[in-house]
């Protein structure tokens, strides 16, 4: 990619908009992209039954899958590969982190703001040479959902504090290493979904009510847990997004090769229903999800990457913060080549992205374009 102002990788270069434009791509420079959470694993994403529930369908992930291409498989590293087809670091592999084709993908089942720490000095270690250095790197971080679903209950395998400070120092401490030592790097900083969404399903199969008490025991008890309530949790991820909010909004972060933006693309979510088949009345549409009815299926995957790269050049302070069934695919156009930024979202116009994309959704309908779903 491009480098642009304020160290900003440039996503788009061109003179006049058409009213048949899709993305254009500028020039091509070797880009890197990784990801370090535990939902970006794609667990469950395209498993085909419950005894492949726990499967880390990477290639799919919505953050790091790099399988196909967009048009079938809608990944954040899928959408990028269009505006510079030399991206490396993406999944393509069915398996675990350290299984060939897991590729730059280090989220790990399991992982908290604890192993963040661990696995951002691997990370460092796979990129600190010659050759990467000074290559752009885009990294994702979505990390606290192990934290809040199996730590602050009394469970039998609480180990540490999951309150927000703790957890905003730990992140804190990953987020310094990441700058201290990778630079040329844009991260994505994801606050934890809402997750008191799944209180909201009934008709669930069987083993989803298992699995909930197992990968969630704070919200359905289990491990002898205290489950919370949803007020409790709500405050609790409230408290994340508070400390987050401050820590990453004090300009610690800010440098001309080095930034860490806030995507809230998923902190006011809700559960997709669809008619049930025998009454007609509107019932929790399951098939956005895994076997387990919690972690995303490659359905939910598609929309979760096309809302990210939406936040992802909108402006500070107009970012959604919610997915949608057919969210617009933003382009960047000749007036906003640029990721957003905190320091320079006032540049951002968002107006010309939408009027892009309206007229390109004018083109598809006239010219009956199969789009994605």
């Amino acid at each position: 990619m491009l480098h642009g102002k304020n160290g900003l990788p440039l996503l788009i270069q061109r003179e006049v908009l058409s009213s048949t434009k899709k993305c254009e791509r500028a020039p091509a420079r070797r880009y890197i992209h990784s990801s370090i959470t535990c939902v970006i694993g794609a667990t469950g994403a395209n498993a085909p039954n419950l005894f492949k529930s726990r499967e880390q369908y990477r290639r799919v992930s919505f953050a790091q899958g790099a399988a196909e291409s967009w048009q079938t498989v809608t990944t954040l590293p899928n959408i990028l590969k269009v505006f510079n087809p030399q991206l490396v670091g993406g999944s393509v592999n069915v398996g675990g982190v350290i299984d060939d084709g897991s590729n730059l993908n280090l989220a790990q089942p399991g992982a908290t703001s604890v192993t963040l720490i661990e696995q951002a000095k691997r990370l460092i270690k796979i990129l600190s040479n010659p050759k990467d250095k000074y290559r752009w790197k885009l990294v994702t971080i979505l990390m606290g959902h192990n934290d809040v679903c199996t730590h602050p209950c009394n469970t039998t395998y609480t180990a540490f504090d999951a309150s927000p400070g703790p957890y905003m120092a730990r992140v804190a401490q990953a987020l310094d290493m990441l700058r201290d030592h990778l630079p040329h790097t844009f991260v994505n900083f994801l606050p934890v979904l809402d997750i008191t969404f799944t209180f909201d399903m009934f008709n669930k199969p069987l083993f989803c009510y298992l699995a909930h008490s197992y990968v969630c025991p704070c919200l359905f008890g289990g491990f002898g847990g205290t489950p919370l309530t949803r007020e409790q949790m709500d405050k609790l991820l409230k408290g994340y997004m508070y400390k987050m909010s401050n820590l990453i909004n004090s300009g610690r972060y800010e440098r001309d090769d080095f930034t860490v933006v806030i995507q809230p693309a998923f902190t006011n979510i809700g559960l997709f229903t669809s008619p049930d088949k025998k009454t007609g009345k509107q019932v929790p549409d399951y098939s956005y999800f895994a076997p387990d009815c919690l972690h995303p299926s490659q359905k939910l995957h598609g929309l979760m990457a096309r809302a990210l790269w939406n936040n992802m050049l909108t402006p500070l302070g107009r970012k959604s913060t919610s997915w949608s069934r057919d969210p617009p695919f933003l382009c960047p156009s000749t007036s906003s080549p640029y990721l957003a930024t905190r320091l320079n979202s006032n540049m951002a116009n968002i107006t010309s992205m939408e009027e892009d994309y309206a007229a390109y959704m004018q083109t598809v309908r006239a010219n009956r374009i199969k789009c994605y779903v």
